[in-house]
């Protein structure tokens, strides 16, 4: 119950409308993403799911809205309209996803910039795995895109931070454990950072 009131607390502005907090409350406990005409305007959270592989690295696997990250919508606006780059996400909306991706590129020193992952209270470098932009379909709806970050962990570390710039937007980040369920989830807005996040040991045989 504290994690839920935390996750909702920047929801209780008098702006937050009933749908925002309908789809956090579905989002952090993995429920499937409110879609349809009627948000196809609405400046939603980035979905991303952490998680550790043996140890070693880690990745953050973003569902999102790429044209408005790279647009640098922000958060707040019920309308794309109302933000100030909306021409530019309007250009970026018609982008076929070979042109988009060159965006993205030139964007991403402002991406690795701004996100900020830190283990134990030290950043970490992080960089690009894999994006995967699905072709121009309907304009009237958002465009989702598959973007992976990673990095390495150091040895012995015992816990991972992140946030990133407000600029980029609200995010719900969703901690994926090894066997799939969720462990941390919480809803971040402002460029608030999140918890510490515990990470997983290595099992004995894993260490040699």
């Amino acid at each position: 119950m504290p994690l839920l009131v935390t996750a909702l607390r920047p929801l209780a502005k008098p702006a937050a409308t009933f749908w925002m907090l309908t789809l956090v409350c579905g989002l952090l406990w993995g429920g499937p993403a409110l879609t349809g005409r009627g948000q196809a305007h609405e400046v939603t959270p980035a979905i991303i799911d952490l998680s550790f592989e043996k140890g070693v690295s880690f990745t953050l696997a973003m569902t999102l809205n790429l044209e408005s990250l790279v647009a640098q919508l922000g958060e707040g606006h019920s309308d794309t309209s109302q933000a100030a780059n909306a021409e530019v996400y309007n250009r970026l909306r018609a982008l076929p996803p070979s042109e988009l991706r060159k965006e993205f590129d030139a964007f991403t020193p402002t991406l690795l910039k701004g996100m900020v992952v830190e283990i134990d209270g030290k950043p970490v470098p992080t960089f690009v795995k894999r994006l995967a932009i699905p072709e121009v379909g309907d304009l009237d709806l958002p465009r989702e895109s598959l973007l992976e970050i990673s990095g390495a962990l150091p040895r012995g570390a015992n816990g991972l931070t992140w946030r990133w710039s407000p600029t980029f937007g609200a995010a719900i980040l969703r901690e994926r454990k090894a066997d799939g369920k969720l462990g941390y989830s919480d809803y971040l807005s402002g460029g608030a950072g999140s918890a510490e996040i515990a990470l997983p040991k290595k099992n004995w045989w894993e260490l040699f």
